[in-house]
């Protein structure tokens, strides 16, 4: 007879809630619904399962080696603010998802569709740049 393997509740806290809300609402815009819904079948058939199952499946987030100084120093704030917290990333090919565990539970923190990321290229990223945004624009 085998052990059976120990499942941990998956609980979806409120920020996790709101970034998906935000995948939902960006891909509505963009005219892919559909995407949002192959988003919840991966969270619900995959994603959930398996950190259920294997909880520590996630890179620890703040191991990852930062390569800017801004992003070095908030990483160490938010070390000294989550000693305990310890969030961890799990990395699909379509989004990112930020959760931590508990001894028996795991939290869903927050979760980013790549496409959310850069979709307003020029304003988000080519602001205060009329050289490069008429360039991208081939004026």
């Amino acid at each position: 007879m085998s052990a059976k393997a120990e499942f941990h509740p998956v609980k979806a806290s409120a920020s996790f809630e709101a970034s998906l809300n935000e995948a939902r609402q960006f891909l509505t815009a963009e005219g892919h619904p559909q995407d949002f819904d192959a988003l919840l079948d991966e969270l619900l058939t995959k994603v959930v399962p398996y950190l259920g199952r294997f909880p520590q499946i996630g890179r620890p987030l703040l191991d990852e080696k930062a390569g800017a100084v801004e992003t070095l120093t908030a990483q160490e704030a938010l070390k000294l603010r989550a000693v305990t917290l310890q969030p961890r990333q799990y990395v699909s090919p379509s989004f990112l998802l930020i959760y931590t565990t508990t001894a028996d539970t795991v939290y869903l923190l927050n979760l980013r569709y790549y496409r959310q990321l850069s979709f307003d290229l020029e304003s988000m990223w080519l602001a205060g740049s009329p050289t490069f945004c008429n360039a991208a624009r081939n004026e």
